[in-house]
């Protein structure tokens, strides 16, 4: 289901209609993204599971994850096949003094830092020029470099529409960002920066040559938009959107009964959905845990009602 078919699902499980309730479109839309996170998190789908694979630079040591991985659970080395050590920087720190001792060669460590900010311009906004459009803006700026697709992934922020969207290539020459999704109304004149926003990762030791990199983690899931955006669940997800409607409808709910009775159906769509996910992939659904609604649910629910009994 998209994000509008969400919507009239919740209208209909509170027994009321868009025009007739007193919660707005943006309320249910909060509410909807509410519900999401609480199933997501409630889990360890496989959905919430990728991989990624990227190839070294010789003499490059850092690099960032893409904006669509939330974490990295394991690394490995294929060019001469060696896992990867994943450290903290505290141990690292402990373990290797001075890391400019480490050298190059096969990296076989990595530290991972926080989310690096490095934001363009440093201070105050650049003014979007003459080529501008809903998708694409156009910058001014020296300090933009003159290197293609240096800022691919970078998020860019339209100061003038408090809107912003992932850049999805950039042309050195020009200077012109391509955005992965357009922002409303966006024209020449806006005022914007940009800024990384990518999680931060170093490999030790520093490479020396180019060395292929296998990376599994979790993902990122997009918060729910536009009307158009459907949840980002598989293979099975499509069938059980309903749970994310349901649940935000017990959220909602003045009704201690109602507010009950929708967290118990959402309790039995995500159950349905382990079950589907158990027919495909059982050796790894079968260690599921069971999210205990009763207990865990209801907190998220107006006046806090008691557990369900």
């Amino acid at each position: 289901m998209n994000v509008s078919e969400l919507k009239t699902r919740v209208y209909f499980h509170l027994r009321q209609s868009s025009a007739t309730s007193n919660f707005s479109a943006a309320q249910v839309l909060t509410n909807l993204n509410e519900a999401k996170k609480t199933i997501e998190a409630g889990e360890p789908w496989p959905f919430k599971e990728l991989t990624w694979t990227f190839n070294t630079v010789a003499s490059q040591d850092a690099y960032y994850f893409p904006s669509y991985m939330r974490s990295i659970d394991s690394m490995t080395q294929h060019t001469s096949p060696a896992p990867i050590e994943i450290m903290t920087k505290r141990d690292f720190d402990l373990a290797f003094p001075d890391p400019s001792l480490v050298g190059t060669g096969k990296p076989f460590r990595c530290i991972v830092f926080e989310t690096d900010n490095t934001r363009i311009p440093t201070t105050g906004t650049d003014a979007a020029q003459a080529g501008t459009t809903t998708t694409s803006v156009v910058g001014s700026s020296s300090s933009f470099s003159a290197t293609d697709d240096t800022y691919n992934d970078w998020l860019l922020i339209n100061a003038t529409r408090a809107a912003q969207s992932r850049i999805s290539d950039y042309a050195g020459a020009t200077k012109a960002f391509t955005l992965s999704d357009a922002i409303t109304s966006q024209v020449a004149t806006d005022t914007f920066f940009i800024v990384r926003k990518l999680n931060k990762f170093v490999l030790y030791p520093t490479p020396d040559g180019v060395y292929t990199i296998y990376c599994a983690g979790k993902k990122w899931f997009n918060p729910l938009v536009n009307d158009y955006d459907v949840p980002e669940w598989g293979p099975d997800g499509d069938e059980f959107h309903d749970a994310i409607a349901l649940l935000a409808a017990a959220i909602m709910s003045t009704k201690q009964e109602q507010a009950q009775t929708l967290t118990g159906l959402a309790g039995m769509k995500v159950e349905g959905m382990k079950k589907a996910l158990f027919r495909r992939t059982p050796g790894r659904i079968s260690v599921m845990k069971s999210m205990d609604w009763a207990e865990t649910v209801p907190a998220l629910l107006p006046g806090n009602y008691p557990p369900i009994r």
